[in-house]
């Protein structure tokens, strides 16, 4: 007997598949980068991108249970970019 496949498998209602989630990332990164730019702020910190992160997840009007995971991976993405977190 054959094992179901995972594409078989439902997912769970307030999961996005993975593209959509890292194309909600790519778009929120790409906002905080403008935003930075328009500051003129080379070295934000972890707190300023978040604050960025989160507002610009309201203009995308991402809701629900994946708003604070893309967030929080937008965030982390932004700070390693520019060397913001040690080792």
């Amino acid at each position: 007997m054959s094992k179901p496949s995972k594409a078989a498998e439902p997912q769970p209602k307030n999961e996005l598949p993975k593209s959509e989630q890292e194309k909600r990332i790519e778009a929120l990164i790409a906002i905080a980068d403008v935003v930075l730019a328009y500051q003129d702020n080379a070295k934000p910190t972890l707190g300023e991108l978040a604050r960025i992160t989160n507002r610009a997840s309201g203009l995308l009007r991402i809701k629900g249970d994946e708003r604070m995971a893309i967030e929080n991976a937008a965030t982390l993405e932004i700070a390693r970019a520019r060397s913001l977190l040690l080792s």
